[in-house]
């Protein structure tokens, strides 16, 4: 099994997220096409930013695109929990109503698989773990994620989230990403071989 780095919570936060998750999952009602709310991991600092992503899954094999709802993993004023879970609830109910989530998602996935296929075979592979969709909080519409097991700068596996703002940005940002991983799959196999010579 793959250990997944994630980001560094302080205690009280973390105790605070739980009870956000505990509420949520116990108090939602016409989600039945989602699983249960939970942390999505994630390397630490991987989207730029410094949040904490909730998932829900689609329980249904027809759709592929998570929900996701993020948070500030630090923030100067701390709201109430159950603040919070109507935030999460309202987002999770606009998810469920978006007619063109899954055409999207599907989209997008294609274009990552193809991108990372050069990577994704042999030891250390690439792989998409995840298309997710958030609500955006700023603006009418959507943010669409992509989570990406890859070698990180310590080459270590780890799953690194991409915002799609872009695709053409993306796009580039995905043949970036394949080149390190490429170059860090490299460096890792001559030190493993250079491991073994000298054992």
């Amino acid at each position: 099994m793959v250990r997944f780095e994630q980001q560094d919570i302080d205690p009280e936060l973390k105790s605070e997220m739980d009870a956000i998750l505990s509420c949520a999952n116990n108090t939602r009602r016409g989600l039945d096409m989602l699983g249960e709310f939970s942390l999505a991991p994630a390397r630490h600092g991987s989207d730029h930013g410094n949040s904490l992503h909730i998932r829900a899954v689609p329980l249904s094999d027809a759709e592929e695109c998570e929900f996701r709802f993020d948070m500030q993993l630090q923030y100067n004023k701390r709201e109430p929990v159950r603040i919070w879970v109507e935030r999460l609830l309202e987002a999770a109910a606009t998810f469920r109503d978006l007619a063109q989530r899954e055409e999207g998602s599907r989209s997008l996935r294609r274009l990552i698989e193809e991108a990372i296929a050069p990577v994704a075979g042999g030891l250390h592979p690439a792989r998409l773990i995840a298309i997710g969709l958030k609500v955006s909080d700023v603006s009418p519409g959507y943010l669409m994620l992509a989570d990406i097991e890859t070698l990180g700068e310590n080459l270590r596996m780890g799953i690194h989230r991409h915002r799609v703002d872009d695709v053409g940005v993306f796009g580039s940002e995905l043949a970036d990403l394949v080149a390190d991983h490429a170059e860090r799959k490299r460096l890792r196999c001559s030190r493993t071989s250079v491991d073994r010579s000298a054992g």
